[in-house]
């Protein structure tokens, strides 16, 4: 999946709102990687379909009203998968991570 089909993968599913908001997170996440490393610099050109999607996937998996669940994401990170789950839905995410710095990131 190319990074173009995977942002057309997100609006078709989530809407362009929403995409929007992921685009934003993306950018912020690209721009603090080289400083604390919240994912591989390998992985960056292709953050949308090795990162996001891969986090959105989750919500098929929990099964068809997700806005009822609470989430809880230990060991975040970047925010991978909880915070890119807590920005296309409705509902409370909670984010759990021991680094201090990143926990600061998290913090949008």
């Amino acid at each position: 999946m190319t990074e173009d089909d995977a942002q057309s993968w997100t609006t078709e599913r989530f809407g362009a709102e929403a995409t929007e908001r992921l685009n934003a997170f993306v950018a912020m996440v690209v721009e603090e990687a080289p400083h604390q490393n919240l994912i591989a610099p390998s992985t960056i050109p292709t953050i949308w379909d090795r990162h996001v999607v891969d986090s959105l996937q989750l919500i098929a998996l929990a099964g068809a009203d997700t806005s009822a669940k609470r989430w809880l994401d230990i060991g975040t990170g970047g925010g991978f998968p909880g915070m890119v789950v807590a920005l296309v839905r409705e509902g409370p995410v909670d984010l759990v991570e021991p680094r201090r710095r990143r926990a600061d990131f998290l913090q949008l």
